[in-house]
C-alpha cells in the first residue's frame, strides 16, 4: 500500500495540482495509504505495476466491469504506459464478460480525458464529487466491449 500510494502521489501531485493546490490541501497521503489497503484486501480487484528497469512507473488497478485507478510517474508521461496500462485493463474487463467498462475522471482533468477520449472512452452526463477536499467533481467515462453484442435500437 506504500508503494502503490507513493506511485500515485508521483503519478497526480503535479499534475493535479490545479485542483488540489498543495498549500491549501496537502497530499493526503495517509488516506490514500488506507484506500489501496481496502483495494489490495479487495479479493474482486486486480491490481498490476508496470516496471521499467526494475522500477515502478505506473499501475492500473480494476475489477467488476470498472477501472478504479491508473497512473503513471509525471516524469514518465507520453511514453505509452498509459495506453498500454489502460489496454491491459480494458481487455481484462472485457475477457471477464462486461458489456461495458467505466470509469472516473476529474472534470477538470483536461489531459487525462483527452486520453482517455483518444482510446475508444466515452463522457457520460453522471457526476459525482471526488473522494479528498476540496472535492472536485468527477464525471462517468465508458467503453463498449468491441466483441459484445450490439443492442438493437
Amino acid at each position: 500500500s506504500r508503494l502503490l500510494a507513493s506511485l500515485e502521489r508521483g503519478a497526480n501531485e503535479l499534475t493535479l495540482a490545479h485542483l488540489f493546490p498543495p498549500e491549501e490541501y496537502p497530499y493526503p497521503m495517509a488516506e490514500v495509504q488506507k484506500r489501496w489497503r481496502r483495494r489490495l484486501r479487495d479479493g474482486r480487484t486486480r491490481i498490476y505495476l508496470l516496471q521499467r528497469q526494475e522500477q515502478p512507473v505506473g499501475y492500473v488497478a480494476f475489477g467488476a466491469g470498472a477501472i478504479h485507478h491508473l497512473g503513471v510517474l509525471a516524469d514518465q508521461h507520453r511514453r505509452g504506459y498509459g495506453s498500454a496500462l489502460l489496454e491491459f485493463a480494458s481487455l481484462e474487463v472485457f475477457a471477464d464478460g462486461a458489456p461495458e467498462a467505466v470509469l472516473w475522471v476529474l472534470s477538470g482533468n483536461e489531459v487525462a480525458r483527452a486520453f482517455y477520449r483518444a482510446h475508444g472512452w466515452t463522457e457520460t452526463e453522471e457526476r459525482k464529487k471526488a473522494e479528498f477536499p476540496p472535492y472536485p467533481e468527477e464525471l462517468k467515462l465508458v467503453r463498449r466491449n468491441p466483441s459484445a453484442p450490439r443492442r438493437s435500437r
